[in-house]
């Protein structure tokens, strides 16, 4: 028996991030002096990154569900993430995991029997991200003699690299839903330019007592709280305006010092990343990024063969526990980019004067709508009756676009779709309906600590800087309030909500649905001598032409030129002496309007005899 053994390497501390090596002149450096500057340098930019930044998707990364002869698999695409611990991650190409493959395996299996009663039941999956490092480029080292191939090559690089999979279980993220859930709550809170609102000590106390303080760290392991902020603030808690900045700077103050160091672990304690205990990925702090949810429908077919999925199409997938960054860019356009014309405060000097730009333009004491969320408003005076229609890339007051919208797949006036609903060219649409949520004004910028509320306006958008409201346009009132399906009309020298009336005589004739227009084009009962009974309805006239002929126009009636066609139909008006007619039609003409051909029977009839004939008349025209 040999008494000789493997000679085992004494084993070294993990480098400490908060220090760094203090070089001198003959001080002889070893691979753990470079291990230990490394990771002081490498330390710090993470440390910077968690703490100033947060973590979450950068860019990309976006999961989808896909099917192929193997069956179905979730994608992710490629992209850029930040770690909890402040590593950056990059995916640079797609990657997949097959679900049907994922089911099969022995430690999926495992944990599905331990936590599903009987199939079919819904599995959800968690697709995770984490960083970590590869070793690579090995290099001989020198050392003793009768030493193993793999005891004389070392790696010389460690390569950034990352690992996807597919969990049972969420990775732990409490500082992100610690960040939602106290946001939402600051969300609830009534901001007021009329009360005198809640002392800054007492809403401190009572968001303090709302918070659950945990214990310093937070205790390993995944589980997120249930709730971080208890139920909603109070109704009777209401700041003020021009107090606004103070209260915010308070409740971040609070969070700052006093929550977030509770709900969120401490990456000095020396915990490591994603793990694995041998039944699959472990997740032991919150070092792991979550990517989605999927909902995975899956079923154990009979004679005990593996899991699968039993329904791809029903398959779902949620990203809205994802955390993400926003870059500080995009932060900077939204937040002052698209506010930077609505409100310019002039100098001190000049006595606190504010001059509006963008949509409302003036001064405090006289402003003005010109446009519409961007979109400007035609001067032209409106007349009674006319709505603001799109047209031509500018609001317009227009008469009710009647034809455009009895011409719609719906005719409805009030339902589910609008009654001029803007396309490429329709009435502005009552801002009462469901889906106004895009055309919701920003809200306002939040009061100035100083002095706040002081700048009060008035025209066409009234109240405070803070909390305005349109009133006018145009210096037109607008009056009421709109219900669904209304649009804005003109009259009385003023805008105001209501059903179109020129729905219920719109000239069209209803349709099924994906065919082409159908329109009553003219009508009315017109007189052969050129008279007719009022009213007419455009311009319908029709007058002898020879014995026994009749031409009858009307605005706009050119030739049918295979893009469209005309239908025609006639009745006489009883009269004396003409019961018994017949009617046919001849042509269309060049010049506009069409012939028709009226007998007594095989008789022809005279001029003068016809010129006392009354025709009831309706054209309608539909397209190709």
């Amino acid at each position: 028996m040999s008494t000789f053994t493997t000679r085992v390497a004494t084993p070294t501390a993990a480098p400490d991030p908060t220090r760094h090596v203090n070089y001198n002149l003959g001080m002889v450096l070893g691979a753990d002096d470079f291990n230990q500057e490394f990771a002081y340098l490498a330390g710090h930019d993470q440390w910077m990154a968690r703490d100033l930044v947060g973590y979450g998707t950068v860019s990309g990364l976006r999961v989808s569900i896909e099917s192929d002869g193997k069956g179905p698999r979730v994608m992710v695409e490629p992209g850029v993430a930040l770690s909890p611990q402040g590593q950056l991650i990059r995916v640079p190409s797609a990657q997949c995991a097959y679900l049907n493959d994922w089911l099969k395996l022995d430690t999926t299996k495992k944990k599905l029997l331990t936590r599903l009663a009987s199939p079919p039941s819904t599995v959800k999956a968690y697709v995770v991200l984490w960083y970590r490092e590869c070793p690579s480029e090995k290099v001989p080292i020198p050392g003793e003699p009768c030493r193993s191939e793999d005891d004389i090559m070392l790696p010389s690089r460690l390569v950034d690299d990352f690992r996807l999979e597919l969990m049972l279980d969420p990775p732990g993220q409490r500082e992100e839903d610690a960040v939602r859930d106290f946001v939402a709550w600051l969300r609830q809170i009534e901001v007021s330019d009329t009360s005198p609102g809640t002392s800054l000590q007492v809403f401190l106390d009572t968001l303090r007592s709302a918070a659950h303080l945990l214990t310093s760290p937070p205790a390993p392991g995944p589980a997120p709280l249930a709730d971080y902020m208890f139920g909603s603030p109070l109704a009777s808690l209401v700041i003020n305006s021009a107090k606004l900045y103070d209260y915010l700077n308070a409740a971040f103050r609070l969070w700052v010092t006093e929550l977030r160091p509770k709900w969120r672990p401490d990456f000095f304690a020396g915990a490591h990343g994603c793990s694995s205990n041998g039944d699959g990925p472990t997740v032991p702090i919150e070092q792991c990024l979550l990517l989605a949810e999927v909902d995975v429908p899956a079923i154990v077919p009979g004679g005990g063969a593996d899991w699968q999925v039993e329904h791809p199409d029903l398959i779902r997938v949620a990203e809205e526990r994802r955390p993400i960054v926003v870059h500080l860019r995009m932060l900077q356009e939204t937040l002052l980019g698209g506010r930077r014309e609505h409100v310019v405060m002039s100098p001190p000097s000049g006595g606190g004067v504010v001059n509006l730009a963008g949509d409302a333009t003036g001064s405090a004491a006289a402003t003005r709508v010109e446009r519409i969320q961007q979109v400007a408003i035609d001067p032209t005076p409106p007349r009674q009756d006319e709505v603001l229609t799109f047209r031509n890339g500018q609001w317009r007051p227009t008469a009710i676009p009647a034809v455009a919208a009895a011409l719609s797949p719906s005719n409805t006036v009030a339902g589910e779709e609008t009654f001029g609903q803007p396309r490429n060219a329709g009435a502005l649409a009552a801002y009462s309906r469901a889906d106004h949520t895009h055309g919701t004004p920003p809200d306002p910028i939040p009061a100035h600590r100083a002095d706040p509320g002081a700048h009060n306006i008035a025209g066409d958008v009234t109240g405070t800087v803070g909390a305005t409201t349109v009133v006018a346009i145009r210096n037109q009132r607008v009056v009421g309030t709109p219900a669904d399906g209304q649009v804005l009309t003109f009259r009385a020298n003023q805008w105001q909500a209501e059903i179109p009336a020129a729905a219920a005589r719109a000239d069209a004739v209803e349709r099924p649905a994906g065919l082409p227009r159908y329109a009553i084009v003219a009508a009315g009962i017109v007189k052969c001598d050129g008279t007719a009974r009022p009213p007419v309805y455009n311009g319908l006239v029709a007058k002898v032409t020879g014995n026994s002929q009749v031409t009858v126009a009307f605005e706009d009636g050119r030739v049918p030129d295979g893009s469209f066609q005309y239908v025609v139909k006639v009745l006489p008006v009883l009269v004396e002496g003409l019961e018994t007619l017949a009617i046919s039609f001849i042509r269309f003409l060049q010049t506009g309007g069409f012939q028709l051909r009226i007998t007594r029977g095989a008789e022809t009839i005279n001029r003068e005899e016809l010129a006392r004939l009354e025709l009831m008349i309706e054209v309608s025209r539909f397209e190709r």
